[in-house]
């Protein structure tokens, strides 16, 4: 099934170019599992996960935490459809779209992998978490990355309790989390296919570490090598 099939950009969505850009980027993936019956479980089995921005205070409103999320119930049965949202203030809002587009991939690469061995059991968890053997290469170029040894290094520095401390080591330890590493990646090498979204990468790649999420591109040869191997059979 083509990953381009499960996704819906609605009616009256803002930023359509943007939310069609990356819907284009993404469907080389021509073979994603089918996992319908295990998706949609309030809506018809031809539902899509919708991909549609709103505004900031909206955002704020209902807790989309970051510039962009794929909202999920954390339930089970799970009490809502997914669908993927992305903030109308995001300065780089079609890497932020191929990012939650990982998660999204990772999301039903997993409900596959339940299927096919128990059922279906926790509705909320990625693929990537569980860092099953098809993913070794990819973890260890990962892990060998100097952007996670730079991170990761920032993490076990001890400093003061104090409150911003406190926050800035919970965003460190999100951030070298398996499933968010596979959606940076996923994102980064979906752009640099062709290099369409090079301008916002860049400036991504510029951050300080401390905010930097994505790879120069000699960092991030290993990971696209290994990355490209283990989505070869999607494509």
């Amino acid at each position: 099934m083509k990953f381009y099939d499960y996704l819906d950009i609605p009616p009256g969505s803002q930023m359509n170019s943007v939310l069609n850009a990356a819907l284009n980027e993404v469907s080389i993936l021509q073979n994603v599992p089918d996992v319908q019956c295990w998706l949609y479980p309030t809506s018809p089995a031809n539902s899509k996960i919708g991909l549609l921005s709103v505004p900031a205070t909206v955002a704020d409103e209902k807790k989309f935490f970051g510039k962009g999320n794929l909202k999920l119930s954390g339930k089970n049965p799970p009490e809502f459809d997914p669908i993927i949202v992305i903030r109308d203030d995001c300065r780089e809002p079609h890497i932020t779209a191929l990012h939650e587009l990982g998660h999204c991939l990772d999301y039903l690469l997993e409900l596959h992998e339940q299927s096919c061995m128990f059922g279906f059991q926790e509705p909320n968890q990625y693929y990537s978490t569980h860092l099953r053997p098809t993913l070794d290469s990819w973890w260890g170029a990962i892990q060998e990355s100097k952007l996670f040894i730079d991170k990761k290094g920032m993490k076990s520095v001890k400093a003061s309790k104090s409150p911003e401390y406190v926050k800035i080591v919970e965003t460190l330890k999100s951030d070298l989390l398996p499933h968010e590493m596979f959606a940076c990646s996923f994102a980064q090498f979906i752009a640099r296919k062709n290099g369409k979204f090079n301008v916002e990468l860049k400036r991504l790649t510029l951050k300080p570490i401390l905010d930097q999420r994505y790879w120069d591109a000699q960092d991030f040869s290993a990971i696209e090598a290994a990355l490209e191997a283990y989505l070869k059979p999607y494509f």
